[in-house]
């Protein structure tokens, strides 16, 4: 595997930062009332794909990691398409 440069990564994170605002709220779209918070994007080094990490803020409270295409991911749902996360307030 070829691997990105440090500038490459850079760009990669910068754009991903222009699609999930890190301290921004989110719900799931399989409950609307669960609420994630973004708590950083970054680079998985074994694939250098830009990463999110969230975390639940209610229920378990834990920390999760998810590939930023996912995050953004339009899902089939009651037969209408939503996206997986939908923003509830962008800081």
């Amino acid at each position: 595997m070829n691997h990105k440069s440090a500038e490459e990564l850079r760009e990669d994170l910068e754009k991903a930062k222009a699609k999930v605002v890190i301290g921004s709220r989110y719900s799931h779209f399989k409950d609307e009332n669960s609420i994630y918070e973004i708590v950083d994007v970054v680079i998985n080094e074994a694939t250098e794909e830009p990463m999110v990490i969230y975390k639940d803020k209610n229920g378990e409270k834990l920390t999760f990691a998810r590939p930023l295409h996912s995050w953004d991911e339009i899902m089939q749902h009651d037969e209408k398409q939503i996206r997986r996360f939908t923003p509830l307030d962008v800081i």
